[in-house]
């Protein structure tokens, strides 16, 4: 693995600028596999950039541009990466964790089976990202956007949602931190999410819609989005209260695991 100086750096940036330019004597930034662990690459452009498998832990990449990069199985873990442009950016299978992601904008971001464990996305922009199969255990997205993301066999265990945007749905004021969270697909329109708090207490998503199961059950599944899915006895509203009762069930089975492997701790 190379290890670049902060002059060879600067000359690859420089050089990348005028590639992204279409100037000549420009080139396309290569850093794959390159040692960039510490570096300083503070509002750094990178844009587009190969760093695949590169090591960037503990880097500095505060403000930098790193929209449509390739960093797949890339190393940032514990890196500094609040308020980058990390758009569109391929990072499948990279190493994030304890990362600074704060205010970061992963929109559209491949993070499939990355590993963002205790990392900081606090009101990081996470709209459509692609993190199925990631690890995001301890992580804290309070504030995040998590509208239209796929999270599918994401592992949440121990996350802070804390007024995360979940498409739609205002989770402002609530006190959230996942014990466990199972995803399912195909079961109508949209995903449905069984979840249990670290209080034990269960709760469902149903595409925007997300509430305990108490608030379920108060309100009635067939009640509570009549504009798209009117009860009318369709197939469309019948597979969609199939889905939740699936999904309700799954909240209730988990809650109960919880309860019975923490009698002193559960709430509900």
């Amino acid at each position: 693995m190379k290890r670049y100086t902060p002059d060879e750096i600067k000359s690859v940036l420089e050089a990348h600028t005028k590639w992204l330019r279409n100037e000549e004597g420009g080139s396309r930034a290569n850093l794959r596999g390159a040692d960039l662990s510490e570096a300083n690459l503070r509002g750094a452009d990178l844009s587009e950039a190969d760093l695949s498998g590169a090591d960037l832990s503990e880097a500095d990449l505060s403000g930098a541009n790193l929209s449509r990069a390739n960093l797949s199985r890339a190393n940032l873990s514990r890196a500094n990466l609040s308020g980058a442009n990390l758009s569109g950016a391929n990072l499948r299978g990279a190493d994030l964790s304890e990362a600074d992601l704060s205010g970061a904008n992963l929109s559209r971001a491949n993070l499939s089976r990355a590993n963002l464990s205790g990392a900081n996305l606090r009101g990081a922009d996470l709209s459509e990202a692609d993190l199925r199969g990631a690890d995001l255990s301890e992580a804290d997205l309070s504030g995040a956007n998590l509208s239209g993301a796929n999270l599918s066999r994401a592992y949440l265990r121990g996350a802070y949602l804390d007024g995360a945007d979940l498409g739609g749905t205002d989770l402002r004021g609530a006190y959230l931190k996942i014990h466990c969270l199972e995803v399912f697909t195909g079961l109508y329109n949209y995903q449905c999410w069984a979840i249990v708090t670290d209080q034990g207490v269960p709760w469902v998503r149903m595409g925007c819609l997300w509430k305990s199961v108490e608030d379920w059950d108060a309100m009635g599944i067939r009640q509570s989005n009549e504009e798209e899915f009117p009860d009318d006895g369709s197939e469309k509203c019948e597979r969609r209260v199939r889905a939740f009762e699936f999904t309700r069930c799954a909240a209730l089975a988990q809650a109960e695991k919880f309860r019975i492997e923490n009698p002193t701790q559960a709430t509900a």
